[in-house]
């Protein structure tokens, strides 16, 4: 790498160039790190979202989906927002999500490893050629993204290798020998400048690659003050985390607090031990390198995150805990809907899953208010018309929020299943939000039933309660058979929706015969209005079951063609 070093002159430079080439190598490393681990992500980053909602069977499958993403796009901090993005949807709960984020964190060490080799200096360019080669004259979107991967690798090495060149020239300087021995003789002030400045930077690898150089290119470094620093760092990389969350609800933010608390159990462990371990590394350097070796703190960045990460992985249940005392539910608890993160709209198919959660939980409101409404039915107790109306508005929240939700799905590529899908879902939520308003209609005329002091008698309450319970069975059933796509529910919901038909016109007819002979009264009417809305809500549940089991029925009515 001498010819890097005559041609930037960095031996009889001044002090202001030697520090604007650090800066210069530390922006290139940076922007090569951004785009390596940007390019992975958007070339398998779908795929990895999909991952990582199944790793929620146990803890370590968790754990090791984390340690592997990680692995490949080397970044903890992806990884970690990633997470959170799923979070945030509903997709994954706070201890399904925490095993993963600790994986990520013994995945990330393995870029120190990479820093640690000798063959940098003589592959960074040629990398950078074969990358900017690929994306220029390949138009595949693979190859693009592939040689952007290439060229960020390259940069990284290229901005590593100036700084490293830098930093030598800083080594024959007095005043920063001074700065090293200061670190070296107070650790705390080395573990606080480590966490401050990865926080700055938002790399933990970037600011643990430059600790490598500092540690082989100065005697003023000891391995005690570059130990500090690596633990201060793995701290200040979790700012991302806090970032990505801040957007976000109350359970990314619970995310983000606890991978910071996985860190911190590390550094509690470590930091009182900083000197001892120091002794025990620097034995294990002698006598695998011999002199000062970058992989010993490549080596101490991975024992340090598997210490940790083993004792957070057996408290897990109680970080938890802890978490949840820090930040409680709160008395109205967020709706799905509202949860819908956007980022997942990169991926059709979780964007999709994340919908059908929040349909699923907006279905269980809908049945709640029908259930009310029979309860009001039944019995003159106010609060059940006022609580109709108060889940009227979350229904309504959330069929408009996941309408919009989905539709902005369609702006990308969808495979023929994920366009089904989006259909069958617009489709659903309309009916089902139709079966809320027809709830509230129930809760309205009841309301006027009291107020007016009506008396229905025995047979025309139980004639009506009859027709409830079947219209209920159909709800509860078409609820059923969305979330499980069960086509034999389906099948009955709509045979019976022949014997609703045949109620309506059979109860109709009566109140038409009382017509004739002029004995018609307000009660009638109201017998009316509640059956011609439980007809309408046997349509509206037949509707969602009919599209369960024909998917293909909307887009055989819009395109007029039959599908595959």
């Amino acid at each position: 790498m001498n010819n890097f070093y005559s041609l930037l002159e960095i031996g009889d430079a001044k002090t202001f160039t030697i520090i604007s080439v650090i800066l210069g190598g530390l922006g290139i490393f940076l922007y090569g790190l951004n785009l390596m681990s940007s390019s992975l992500n958007s070339l398998a980053g779908s795929r990895l979202k999909e991952i990582v909602t199944k790793a929620t069977d146990n803890i370590f499958k968790g754990f090791l989906i984390g340690f592997l993403i990680t692995l490949i796009i080397q970044s903890s901090s992806a990884t970690t927002v990633i997470v959170v993005g799923l979070i945030s949807a509903g997709l994954l709960d706070l201890k399904h999500a925490l095993p993963i984020m600790i994986g990520a964190h013994i995945g990330t060490t393995a870029l120190a490893y990479i820093i640690s080799l000798d063959v940098v200096s003589l592959v960074c360019l040629p990398l950078i050629f074969v990358g900017a080669f690929v994306v220029m004259l390949i138009n595949s979107r693979k190859w693009k993204l592939s040689g952007r991967i290439i060229t960020g690798i390259g940069f990284l090495f290229f901005g590593l290798e100036l700084m490293s060149i830098s930093f030598g020239s800083f080594a024959e300087t007095d005043w920063f020998n001074n700065i090293m021995t200061t670190l070296g003789d107070n650790l705390f002030l080395s573990f606080l400048t480590g966490m401050i400045l990865t926080a700055i930077i938002q790399s933990s690898g970037a600011f643990i690659g430059i600790v490598q150089e500092l540690y082989i290119s100065t005697n003023a470094m000891t391995l005690a003050s570059a130990i500090a620093l690596i633990i201060g760092s793995n701290i200040g990389t979790t700012i991302t985390a806090f970032l990505a969350s801040l957007g976000g609800n109350k359970a990314a933010k619970k995310a983000a607090i606890a991978n910071t608390f996985v860190i911190l159990i590390g550094a509690i462990l470590f930091l009182p031990l900083t000197v001892p371990v120091s002794k025990l590394f620097l034995l294990i350097e002698e006598a695998v390198f011999v002199t000062r070796n970058k992989f010993i703190l490549a080596f101490f960045h991975t024992f340090f995150n598997i210490i940790g990460s083993t004792v957070a992985l057996l408290l897990l249940k109680y970080i938890v805990l802890l978490i949840n005392k820090i930040l409680p539910e709160e008395e109205r608890k967020e709706l799905l809907a509202e949860k819908l993160n956007k980022e997942l709209l990169k991926s059709p198919s979780l964007a999709l899953e994340a919908a059908r959660h929040a349909i699923l939980e907006m279905n269980n409101i809908i049945v709640k208010m029908y259930d009310t409404s029979i309860l009001y039915f039944n019995e003159n107790n106010e609060s059940y018309f006022n609580d109709i109306n108060a889940e009227e508005e979350n229904v309504d929240l959330c069929e408009h929020l996941i309408h919009d939700y989905i539709m902005q799905i369609s702006e990308i590529h969808l495979n023929r299943k994920d366009a089904y899908l989006q259909t069958q879902y617009i489709d659903a939520i309309r009916d089902f939000e139709r079966i809320a308003d027809h709830a509230v209609n129930f809760s309205e005329y009841l309301k006027r039933y009291y107020e007016e002091k009506n008396v229905m008698s025995d047979e025309m309450h139980s004639a009506l309660l009859k027709f409830f319970n079947i219209c209920r069975s159909q709800v509860k059933d078409s609820v059923t058979a969305f979330e499980l796509n069960d086509l034999l529910l389906s099948q009955n919901v709509i045979k019976r929706e022949e014997i609703v038909n045949q109620m309506e016109k059979e109860y109709r007819l009566n109140v038409h015969s009382y017509l004739k002979v002029g004995e018609v009264s307000q009660l009638d009417i109201l017998y009316i209005d509640i059956v011609s809305n439980l007809e309408r809500i046997s349509d509206h549940a037949t509707n969602i079951c009919q599209m369960i089991i024909d998917p293909h029925m909307m887009s055989t009515m819009i395109t007029g063609t039959k599908g595959e």
